[in-house]
């Protein structure tokens, strides 16, 4: 079945919404795939740039930049496009630590107010915030803010205008006067927080699962650092270690392990695990019972070892493993 370019962006930027990314993986292949074959570049694009942004909330951050960076390559590329793309991977050098974060999210800042539109300014305010969040440095001006917060009041949006709330609360003490609050983002106490990191792996979002794991006991706040670690988050790692030290925490974990950096495509501990299931056959409800996480889980893990071992089938994944010593 095939649709105009409109009816594919729709449909998979509702999908991504949403959080059902299933779908919008689905939708942006046939889409992008209908492009490409007619020449439409500029639908395409707008629909690589919502790639980007699942793969930036689904933990494959490295795809996720290697798309941005293809779109921010062109220079006449579209002003909603270039949004898209800066805050994405201004997004993932922030969280790892890179210096040139900043300038990127300040731009996409600039080009979102630009436009005025809520969708396009909302991201950029949130990653801003998680960068006063990780540096502890004041950089949205109020009016920013105040102006973000009188759309909201016109525009629902449970998801997006949660995550706004959960940042600005957490860097400026502000909260936003919401109709509905998402469950994702209430953090108050430990059990809701519990809850949360649960709909997090659920919905296959390993970054937002670790912020709610990490409102918990200690035992969970060690489990969000090794997702986090895995993630490659190194600022935020450093941040959560940080505050693990002074609330009195003593045993931390130091980060990535062996496992993580002696193999030459750097899969995680998880990644590993899951690709000796497929070495075994199993499938992906199979794998996720084995290891105790969710079907989504497993594809989002096995989606990463397939880029980071560059093949296009679990089969070939197996077999570049063995080829490259990382199974025996």
């Amino acid at each position: 079945m095939s649709w105009r370019p409109s009816a594919y962006t729709s449909l998979s930027n509702g999908a991504i919404k949403i959080k059902d990314y299933a779908f919008a993986d689905e939708i942006l292949k046939q889409g992008i795939q209908y492009c490409e074959e007619r020449e439409l570049d500029s639908w395409r694009t707008y629909m690589l740039s919502g790639k980007a942004r699942m793969m930036l909330e689904t933990g494959r951050w490295n795809e996720a930049c290697a798309i941005s960076e293809e779109l921010l390559n062109n220079s006449e590329q579209a002003p909603i496009v270039r949004m898209g793309a800066l805050v994405v991977i201004g997004t993932i050098k922030m969280r790892r630590g890179g210096e040139d974060a900043l300038p990127l999210l300040l731009q996409a800042k600039t080009m979102a107010f630009e436009a005025m539109e809520l969708q396009r300014i909302l991201p950029a305010l949130v990653a801003l915030l998680e960068y006063e969040w990780l540096t502890g440095r004041v950089l949205l001006e109020i009016a920013a803010i105040e102006y973000a917060i009188g759309l909201i009041g016109q525009t629902p949006g449970m998801h997006e205008n949660g995550e706004f709330d959960f940042w600005l609360l957490r860097t400026r003490k502000q909260a936003v006067p919401l109709r509905e609050a998402c469950e994702g983002y209430r953090l108050d106490t430990p059990d809701r927080a519990v809850r949360a990191s649960a709909l997090w792996d659920r919905l296959g979002c390993p970054y937002e699962q670790a912020l709610a794991l990490f409102e918990s006991d200690e035992e969970d706040k060690k489990k969000a650092l090794t997702i986090i670690s895995q993630l490659g988050a190194n600022a935020v790692c450093e941040k959560m270690k940080m505050d693990m030290r002074t609330s009195g925490i003593k045993s931390i974990p130091r980060g990535l392990r062996k496992t993580t950096l002696g193999n030459p495509a750097l899969l995680t501990e998880r990644e590993l695990g899951v690709l000796e299931l497929l070495k075994e056959g199993l499938q992906n409800k199979e794998i996720g019972a084995r290891l105790f996480i969710s079907a989504k889980t497993v594809d989002h893990h096995i989606s990463s070892v397939l880029f980071k071992l560059d093949v296009n089938s679990r089969t070939r994944a197996v077999q570049e493993a063995l080829r490259l010593g990382i199974l025996k």
